[in-house]
């Protein structure tokens, strides 16, 4: 399949000079950036229609990045549309259409957003479903707006898993006084111990040539890792990790990616691969070799990760959405998180209900799931020990 054209030609000049203006500024994510959605449209915008709407009003700048996808639903089609952004699906219809989350939201004040998305919306035409994730709970009032019938199509708000993220504000020894006497412990010995193993970590902002080496090295990690045996890895996907690559150079060209390893006579146990921007570290994927899960070494490299954080003066330490243990561990609050999901006609409403419910039993098998494969390395190891 040939690579779709790329997105900066299909696109007003003066749409990209907004994109980049508005990405700059500190409260925009390192994933709204315009080297984020130029990335995501190289490798996933094959067969999409990308539709991206500027205003300036008395309310404020805003852009509405979206894409409509067209999807089968046994011999008709359906179009769907979503932020840029959102992670490769199958092509038919069903509860995977919506199981991936977006990388990008609405750019700009807030005051600016509903009529953004409402232009975006009147523009493209014949389009079914429209799901509109990711909204922070300070888009609020734009959610209010759409409930009341404000916009130009009928929407209803639901709040969707938060993010999870650690305050970074003060110091490093403040924080862990705040944690459990217990939890001290655990990370005083987990340090001691992995020192006696001779296991050191490593951090890196590569530069754009040396962005390839340090995501294969995270990769490895990952193939030995229990998401890979149980098939849960994200770099499963030859697109996904293709994506990436391109992703990682063209950010390290800004400074804006890093790298945390423990190693092990040179050989990485764990990994930490991050987004850096104004203040705000991104915590995209983590992992660590299930055998040597008794070192526990994901929770000590998150450890020295958020030691470093605080003494680099950060101020926050982003985990994305989702509930996994390992995050409850570590987090101070949770960041909540809106979906705006539309329809037009009444066969269009049924199939959206139809996705919802079954995405909802997806999600927490899913959960449950990925809870379960996280314990059973630490199990077995105990099972092992105690023979």
């Amino acid at each position: 399949m040939s690579a779709p054209p790329e997105l900066e030609t299909l696109l007003a000049p003066e749409t990209v000079q907004a994109w980049r203006r508005l990405s700059a500024a500190p409260s925009a994510s390192v994933f709204q950036g315009w080297e984020t959605a130029a990335c995501w449209w190289r490798h996933f915008g094959q067969g999409r229609a990308a539709v991206v709407h500027t205003i300036a009003d008395e309310g404020g700048e805003a852009l509405c990045p979206m894409v409509a996808t067209p999807y089968a639903v046994g011999p008709a089609r359906v179009s769907v549309l979503e932020f840029m952004g959102a992670a490769p699906a199958e092509r038919r219809f069903s509860a995977r259409t919506f199981g991936h989350s977006d990388i990008n939201r609405v750019l700009g004040a807030d005051a600016a957003l509903s009529p953004a998305c409402a232009a975006a919306l009147q523009e493209i035409p014949g389009w079914h479903i429209a799901r509109l994730r990711n909204l922070p709970g300070t888009a609020a009032g734009f959610l209010r707006a759409w409930e009341r019938g404000r916009g130009p199509f009928p929407g209803r708000a639901v709040q969707r898993e938060a993010t999870l993220a650690v305050s970074l504000e003060g110091t490093w020894g403040a924080f862990m006084d705040a944690r459990t006497s217990g939890f001290r412990k655990r990370i005083g010995y987990l340090d001691r111990r992995l020192r006696r193993e001779g296991v050191t970590w490593s951090l890196e902002v590569p530069a754009p040539e040396q962005a390839a080496g340090c995501l294969a090295r995270a990769l490895e990690v990952e193939a030995r890792s229990w998401k890979a045996g149980a098939g849960t890895s994200l770099y499963a996907d030859p697109r996904v990790r293709a994506f990436h690559l391109d992703l990682a150079r063209a950010l390290a060209a800004r400074g804006r990616v890093l790298f945390a390893f423990l190693l092990r006579d040179g050989e990485p146990l764990a990994y930490e691969y991050s987004y850096v921007k104004d203040g705000t570290l991104y915590q995209y994927s983590c992992g660590f070799d299930a055998a040597y899960e008794r070192l526990s070494p994901g929770v000590a490299l998150k450890a020295r990760v958020l030691e470093w954080a605080f003494e680099r003066g950060f101020e926050r330490y982003d985990m994305l959405r989702g509930r996994e243990p390992y995050k409850l561990l570590w987090a101070t609050h949770a960041e909540p998180q809106f979906e705006l999901a539309m329809s037009r006609g009444p066969a269009a409403a049924l199939l959206l209900r139809s996705a919802e419910a079954v995405q909802s039993v997806r999600t927490r098998v899913g959960r449950g799931r990925r809870t379960l494969l996280a314990r059973l390395p630490a199990r077995r190891g105990r099972a092992e020990a105690a023979a």
